[in-house]
């Protein structure tokens, strides 16, 4: 499905990535695993034990924002 609104760089990219990482991924999970990492390193979704992400509340978000002025 990624390939009917991607463009072909970045499916090129994208499939780089899935080389590189984990050659067993689909492109719909390896968007997945990007799209999480890019939120939890911005701040709107949270790391957990479990190594999963989720979503971070409006407060931590905000919070973490404050801390970074």
């Amino acid at each position: 499905m990624p390939d009917r609104f991607l463009s072909a760089e970045l499916l090129a990219a994208l499939d780089r990535f899935i080389a590189e990482q984990r050659p067993d991924l689909s492109r719909a999970d390896a968007l997945k695993i990007i799209a999480a990492d890019w939120l939890v390193g911005h701040g709107y979704m949270l790391p957990t034990d479990d190594h999963r992400p989720r979503p971070a509340t409006l407060d931590e978000v905000v919070r973490d924002h404050r801390r970074a002025d």
